[in-house]
């Protein structure tokens, strides 16, 4: 999907985030600045073909006295031969008009288009596509176009704070007001609500400190998780002097020590003439292989090599040693649960603290480990933080509503107090029962 700043100024904003480093009103000038583009492709498909196709024939223009009124027009056919396919480009206005109305009406405008370029007698379209880019609130426009007179500056605004790459978050601050978010190179970030999609690894490690400490019922579950570090190391060689064919694309190594360069794999079924060898390493092996020098892995892994396929086999140009576990912001590859485990562990490994909300394939109870897993575990977290949201929205809506009559009625007391000599060095609190005690009040109003 492509970025839209459009959808950035007129969203209510979920998740705020402002760095402690100015005013807030240099980013939203910036950000209204930068213009954006409705850019609509409307897709017609037909039962066949009635516009000339060919060579230097794939795009027709419609002249209209409204501008850009279903004006550039392409058909499909050199790429998808047979599709019978139209596309007629709109942009800004006419794009925001077009999605104003219904498909129906579209359909008629296109259709009267074409009858004025090729006659009465073309077949209706059978389907017709329409993307609303700017209707859809999540987008808001189709693409950003900066200003023709723009410097730098205005650039280095939009970007900033929006994604920023190359910011190690070291410390969490939490509570019931919100979150503050510390990075390595001193730069500070508040938030109402905080993400933490980090892998357990680094949960498990002291890379991020939380402020206050997460709860013991938190660190316990995490700590319960294994992590996984599963290492494929791959070697290049100038041809292949392995086996090749049907059946024979794994082959194993039988060493006394476990683990010790056991599953090997060629590339040449997946990727022919790519010379490739894979030679799978876990846990304890992946650490001691990521704690010495590619050279060294290379000696051992082509010393296991002769020993299976003789002395004579080509040494290996590269070799790509993936380091999973010294990976600071990885620390493994995935996560494991536990072989007797419940329910509980998988719940409270997911569960938000506060205002902070976790995310990750650790969480998802039926995917951990795969990367699904961490997709679907980003859609869930990210629906459980919108209801969130939603709930506290209502509560501070009920609790203003419940309110309101009763801080009135007080400060109508008040009001009365300072003319009352008997009342007037009373609490707001103590209103009520003195003035029930002076018969100016009933029951029921002293009450509330």
């Amino acid at each position: 999907m492509k970025n839209s700043r459009e959808a950035f100024r007129n969203l209510a904003v979920l998740i705020t985030s402002s760095c402690k480093e100015g005013s807030k009103r240099w980013k939203t000038e910036a950000l209204h600045k930068c213009d954006v583009i409705v850019y609509t492709k409307i897709f017609l498909k037909f039962p066949y073909c009635f516009w000339p196709c060919g060579p230097g024939k794939e795009f027709f223009i419609y002249a209209h006295e409204r501008r850009g009124y279903y004006t550039f027009w392409q058909h499909m056919e050199n790429a998808y031969p047979g599709s019978n396919l139209l596309v007629v480009t709109l942009t800004n206005g006419e794009s925001k008009r077009v999605e104003a109305q219904s498909d129906r009406e579209t359909l008629r405008e296109a259709m009267s288009v074409l009858r004025d370029m090729f006659g009465p007698n073309i077949p209706n379209a059978t389907e017709i596509l329409v993307p609303r880019w700017w209707n859809n609130r999540f987008q808001r426009g189709s693409y950003s176009n900066y200003p023709i007179i723009s410097d730098n500056q205005l650039a280095k605004n939009i970007k900033f704070s929006r994604i920023n790459l190359w910011q190690v978050v070291r410390e969490v601050q939490h509570s019931r007001n919100g979150v503050v978010v510390k990075t390595e190179d001193g730069s500070v970030y508040e938030a109402n609500y905080l993400i933490v999609s980090a892998s357990i690894g680094v949960l498990q490690s002291n890379l991020i400190s939380f402020k206050p400490s997460l709860p013991r019922w938190k660190t316990e579950a995490l700590h319960k998780c294994d992590v996984i570090v599963y290492t494929k190391i791959f070697l290049k060689f100038p041809y292949c002097f392995w086996p090749c064919g049907p059946g024979k694309e794994f082959f194993i190594y039988a060493h006394e020590r476990r683990g010790y360069y056991t599953f090997w794999q060629h590339m040449e079924n997946a990727y022919p003439g790519s010379n490739l060898l894979v030679v799978t390493l876990t846990n304890g092996e992946s650490k001691r292989v990521e704690a010495q020098s590619d050279r060294e892995t290379l000696r051992e892994a082509m010393s296991v090599l002769r020993d299976m396929f003789g002395p004579n086999i080509p040494n290996a140009t590269e070799i790509l040693v993936p380091r999973w576990w010294n990976n600071r912001f990885q620390r493994g590859s995935y996560s494991n649960y536990p072989i007797i485990s419940d329910n509980q562990l998988a719940k409270n490994i997911k569960a938000p603290v506060g205002r902070i909300f976790f995310t990750g394939e650790h969480t998802s109870e039926k995917f951990s480990g795969y990367v699904h897993g961490g997709y679907l575990a980003g859609i869930s977290t990210s629906k459980s933080l919108l209801e969130e949201m939603e709930e506290k929205e209502r509560r501070n809506e009920n609790s203003s509503f419940l309110l309101e009559p009763l801080l009135a009625f007080t400060e109508s007391l008040s009001l009365t107090t300072q003319t009352d000599s008997k009342v007037s060095n009373l609490h707001k609190c103590d209103i009520p029962n003195q003035f029930y005690l002076s018969q100016k009040l009933g029951i029921p109003e002293a009450i509330l």
